[in-house]
């Protein structure tokens, strides 16, 4: 088991009022060596985060938990949009 099995167990159980306002996790996987044009990040999440305000919680919570001690990340938001 990964040192870090642990600590994700412990921020899932911190996270875990956010998801019960909303916060969706979509989808989270290790980032495959075939993918085209790909990023040197080793895993990826996908959330779905309602509003700004619980974003923000997000990012604060990433924060206050040391979850840039553990990975290196980068983030997008924006408002979902069709865009076809």
């Amino acid at each position: 088991m990964p040192s870090y099995f642990p600590y994700l167990t412990h921020v899932n159980d911190s996270s875990q009022g956010l998801i019960d306002q909303g916060v969706t996790i979509v989808s989270m996987n290790e980032n495959e060596q075939d993918t085209i044009q790909r990023v040197e990040h080793s895993f990826f999440v996908i959330w779905t985060i309602p509003t700004d305000e619980l974003a923000d919680a997000v990012q604060k919570l990433m924060v206050s938990e040391g979850w840039f001690n553990y990975f290196d990340q980068l983030n997008l938001k924006g408002a979902p949009t069709d865009i076809f």
